[in-house]
């Protein structure tokens, strides 16, 4: 056999994946070297190339994460990456292999198969590592998450409560490797040790405290906890984007604007009394089977924010001090931004027009928001149409650039 075991981390997602994947990507030819433990280098996170070669549905990842490819028949797609991986897999000494990427656990029951297939071909010993945490946090995290892709706050709460949880996702592992090769860690606990969640992973792979000494810790944990105000905003866009396109799950802001949105920071975001009702006979079911499986408790809700109204969109949210300050300063900098883009473009009497046009929108819808002190905003489109021109300037002035 080509290796004596082989990891798999499979997430969950909202369970720190990304600061683990970019911590040994970064690290991967020192921990090769010094604990021979092999991490692919096709990219940081696995789960996508790894669902793209083992999905069933043919061509659901490849429309879903690389539309660039979409010219190309999926089934050439899927072979290509495999022969990369492949190779490096044939080309690395190290005897052991790590793959992660949370995307794995949502892998249905015969692609699992399928994957678990094709690792026995370079080992038999296959352990499976994968992070839970209280529930009731973990819906509440993956709803703000998944508002990046289009939703409203309503709909996300909907579609988080049809989800499957923890038991279906980690089941259909132990089902496939058995419970005895599937090492389940509570979150919540390890951030209290003095290792905290890292921590705990290193030890489970065997890595020493001196390795780590020597390990780069640039990787920092980018889907950091959302606001209040983050929340509603995006649910007010895509609210205001529904009304005008009826386009349901596509959001009008790209990757880069919803990066500069999470600037807006405030009120830690909460699921209202309302929405926690709609989700707890789910919730409940996760914390009995995380109790009766593993031991793990977990505390009740936090206290909900008194002003996070079930429907953000109609009735307003109170913005805290922090929120006006950080959306002001949002306002600005893209506005600044912006005028360093128009010096740089060229000139027409046309185009100069239609910059002053959106300039003037801008200003006068900044106004009203700083008259208003953004305390109580009864319609979030008024929001929705202050971003909507900074960033059709922007895109204007980037065209016309021609970048």
């Amino acid at each position: 056999m080509k290796f004596d075991r082989i990891y798999l981390h499979i997430g969950t997602h909202k369970t720190g994946t990304t600061t683990i994947q970019e911590l040994y990507f970064e690290n991967r030819k020192l921990i090769a070297e010094e604990v021979g433990i092999f991490y692919p280098c096709l990219d940081s996170n696995h789960g996508n190339f790894l669902r793209l070669v083992f999905e069933q549905e043919e061509g659901a990842t490849l429309r879903a994460w690389f539309p660039s490819e979409l010219s190309m028949p999926s089934q050439e797609v899927r072979d290509s990456t495999l022969k990369k991986l492949e190779k490096e897999l044939d080309d690395t000494k190290c005897r052991q292999a790590l793959f992660s990427g949370e995307w794995l656990s949502l892998m249905r029951p015969e692609e699992i198969h399928a994957f678990r297939n094709w690792l026995l071909t370079y080992t038999q010993d296959i352990v499976v590592l994968t992070f839970v945490r209280n529930p009731r946090d973990w819906f509440e995290s993956s709803i703000s998450q998944i508002m990046k892709y289009g939703m409203t706050l309503d709909e996300s709460v909907a579609r988080i409560s049809r989800r499957v949880g923890f038991k279906e996702l980690i089941g259909r592992w132990r089902d496939a490797f058995g419970a005895e090769n599937v090492r389940v860690f509570d979150m919540d606990g390890l951030k209290k040790e003095p290792g905290g969640l890292l921590g705990g992973f290193h030890a489970e792979l065997g890595i020493s405290s001196d390795t780590l000494m020597k390990c780069s810790l640039n990787a920092v944990e980018r889907n950091r906890r959302v606001s209040q105000e983050y929340v509603a905003l995006i649910d007010g866009i895509h609210r205001g984007f529904r009304r005008e396109r009826a386009e349901p799950e596509k959001s009008p802001i790209n990757y880069k604007n919803l990066q500069r949105l999470l600037a807006i920071q405030g009120v830690k975001f909460r699921l209202s009394i309302a929405h926690r009702r709609q989700l707890e006979d789910k919730i409940r079911e996760q914390l009995e089977w995380l109790e009766s499986e593993f031991g793990f408790q977990y505390d009740g809700w936090e206290e909900s924010n008194s002003d996070q109204p079930s429907d953000c969109g109609k009735k307003g949210v109170c913005f805290s001090e922090l929120g006006i300050t950080t959306m002001s300063e949002l306002v600005s900098n893209l506005l600044i931004e912006n005028q360093h883009l128009e010096s740089l473009s060229s000139e027409s009497k046309g185009f100069v027009r239609k910059v002053a046009a959106l300039k003037e929108e801008v200003a006068t819808m900044k106004s009203r928001l700083t008259r208003a002190r953004l305390e109580t905003v009864e319609s979030w489109s008024l929001l929705y149409r202050l971003l909507r021109p900074v960033f059709r300037l922007e895109k204007s002035l980037r065209k016309r650039m021609g970048s």
